[in-house]
């Protein structure tokens, strides 16, 4: 019995821009804003009000970028990574491509290696489930570290899995993830209102709003206003980026408990720290 549908998407082709517009982003020359000529998601429209970015910045002096962007690579414009996601597999979408874009946006994070979420992998997100388990995720991300060495601040921590007890605690913890305990040549920085910095990049399994189906997404900073309470999320998937309040990504978050209570658990986390 199918009970998890990670990822169903339907496909309408974008009309293609002839113009390569100019760029704001502060990273250096060379980088322009190029048009995407992939296929949309229908599945976009539920976090429209929320998208900050298309993220079509690219580094058109740089062979390797502009040959990466054929499996996906997408760059935002504060320097942060949203990989385009593959087309869900099997029969009704059955098996989605959202933990491995994850992974493909963190292993360019934290490590600086552009992947295929595709086709890289295949031989460690392997179960019987559709998507990716928390659990999973967990133990395929800690191989490909273990793979890859120096390559990656691999002897610096571990891979884990964590849940919380309330959107607060869930809320916290994200905080506290984003801010890498580590230091690595390797990571990327990004722009945050003019400054330069590092965030570990955090992956948060949600409830997509509209629907039952499940949907890995790729926490990359947390903002704090003036007020106490005030918070909002920055959140790289489907090849955009998007700032939503915390409050909302925790409700997300807690309803994958609720709705499939037996085989997975609310504010499910997977980073490395």
């Amino acid at each position: 019995m199918k009970i998890l549908l990670f990822s169903l998407f339907s496909f309408s082709i974008m009309s293609p821009l002839t113009v390569i517009l100019a760029s704001t982003m502060e990273s250096g020359v060379g980088f322009t804003e190029l048009p995407d000529l992939h296929y949309s998601q229908s599945d976009k429209s539920s976090w429209k009000m929320y998208k900050v970015d298309d993220c079509l910045m690219a580094n058109i002096y740089d062979e390797q970028e502009m040959k990466a962007r054929e499996i996906g690579f997408r760059r935002c414009r504060d320097g942060s990574i949203s990989f385009v996601q593959p087309p869900a597999r099997g029969v009704g979408g059955w098996e989605g491509k959202c933990g491995q874009t994850f992974g493909a946006n963190t292993l360019y994070s934290l490590c600086q290696k552009k992947v295929d979420p595709a086709q890289y992998f295949q031989s460690v997100f392997r179960d019987i489930t559709p998507g990716v388990r928390p659990g999973i995720l967990r133990r395929g991300m800690q191989k490909i570290f273990d793979s890859l060495g120096h390559d990656c601040p691999t002897d610096l921590g571990l891979w884990s899995y964590q849940t919380a007890k309330s959107d607060k605690n869930f809320i916290s913890r994200i905080k506290t993830l984003n801010q890498p305990k580590f230091s690595h040549p390797n990571m990327i920085s990004i722009n945050r209102s003019g400054e330069t910095v590092f965030r570990n990049p955090v992956g948060v399994l949600v409830q997509n709003p509209g629907g039952s189906y499940l949907h890995w997404v790729t926490i990359i900073d947390t903002l704090s206003g003036q007020d106490q309470d005030s918070c909002e999320m920055i959140v790289n998937h489907w090849d955009n980026q998007y700032q939503v309040p915390c409050s909302v990504i925790a409700n997300w978050s807690y309803r994958v408990g609720r709705t499939y209570p037996i085989i997975l658990k609310s504010y499910s986390i997977v980073s490395f720290k």
